[in-house]
């Protein structure tokens, strides 16, 4: 298989997946408030587990042609370890209280707020890496990244609404 190719099966379903993933967050958030002005029933859409489930449910069809398009070799148990502590971790727990912070949220402002933790996802990664998987600390110039997205946050955080 080809560089070019290897980079584009792991690129393209990053960038996909970048864009997907605060898009479902969005429109799962304006269904929401769209059942509430109609004052309609919005219990099942303001559970944070049901959300992630309706978000995964979403991708399956991404996953499956992924799959076709890439024909994976099957993973290493360790493998297996890492997803299921990724999943539990990130997937469903972090997930969880994200959506649930994103559900509480009544404006915009306020959205944009909580939608600005997400960026804290790098620092924690890093922590993890370095913890777990024997990772080095960044360079110079990743390390000038972290600061600039922990301040970013940080600014945000103290703005006003």
């Amino acid at each position: 298989m080809s560089n070019i190719k290897i980079l584009l099966l792991s690129a393209i379903p990053v960038l996909i997946s970048s864009i997907s993933y605060p898009l479902g967050n969005q429109m799962v958030w304006e269904e929401k408030q769209k059942r509430k002005e109609l004052q309609k029933d919005f219990k099942v859409i303001d559970n944070s587990f049901a959300k992630v489930f309706l978000l995964m449910l979403g991708s399956v069809p991404f996953w499956i042609v992924l799959y076709f398009l890439s024909d994976p070799t099957p993973p290493k148990f360790s493998q297996y370890i890492s997803v299921a502590i990724i999943t539990i971790i990130s997937g469903i727990m972090a997930t969880s209280l994200f959506l649930y912070a994103r559900s509480k949220a009544t404006s915009s402002s306020k959205l944009m707020l909580v939608d600005s933790t997400q960026a804290s996802q790098v620092f924690f990664a890093l922590i993890g890496e370095i913890l777990f998987y024997d990772a080095t600390l960044p360079n110079t110039i990743g390390m000038i990244g972290l600061a600039i997205t922990i301040i970013g946050i940080i600014a945000i955080s103290r703005s006003k609404e």
